[in-house]
């Protein structure tokens, strides 16, 4: 390799570890519908039926029905791109009517989702010994949040991106890193 050659090299593997860095981010999807609407508030109107809104939360419980799947959500408030934010005050529970099959162990307690739909109804039904209704999403988008990782030690996790570049050399010959994280 002509040594002028290195630069432009350099300059192009740093540009392409961006890019991928990039390409890895998750997708922001903009919540529909009213974002006054909440689970508990569709619950006790009956004015809600036909509205299309945007709900996230974690997933409390997966059932298998005759005609797909339905999710039990805690709702919570969603952030810009729809992540549901579970440190916020809980919305109220809402139901997730799926035409098709969601693996349990992918939707299992716990797991964050985001849900866009139509409410259909509501159905009644309990939290312990407690009657309570919960408002129906049919023909749902639903988003699964991938599961987030915490560092054993979180004194070494970064509050915000960064890249670090590596540069050495020896014996007539240059050498590079880099490093992106998020």
């Amino acid at each position: 390799m002509h040594p002028s050659s290195r630069p432009c090299l350099l300059a192009a593997l740093i540009a392409s570890a961006i890019l991928c860095g990039c390409a890895t981010r998750q997708v922001c999807v903009k919540p529909v519908g009213d974002p006054s609407l909440t689970p508990a508030e569709a619950a006790s109107s009956d004015g809600a039926s036909g509205s299309v809104v945007s709900w996230g939360g974690q997933v409390i419980a997966t059932r298998g029905l005759n005609a797909g799947t339905e999710l039990e959500v805690i709702g919570y408030p969603l952030d810009d791109c729809g992540r549901p934010l579970a440190q916020g005050q809980p919305l109220g529970r809402f139901l997730v009517r799926h035409r098709g099959y969601l693996e349990p162990l992918d939707y299992r307690e716990g797991r964050q989702v985001t849900v866009t739909g139509r409410i259909i109804d509501v159905a009644d039904g309990q939290i312990g010994d407690v009657d309570r209704r919960f408002p129906i999403l049919d023909e749902p988008a639903i988003r699964l949040w991938p599961e987030r990782k915490i560092p054993d030690d979180v004194s070494i996790r970064p509050s915000r991106p960064w890249i670090s570049i590596g540069i050495g050399g020896g014996s007539g010959h240059v050498g590079g890193g880099i490093g992106v994280g998020f």
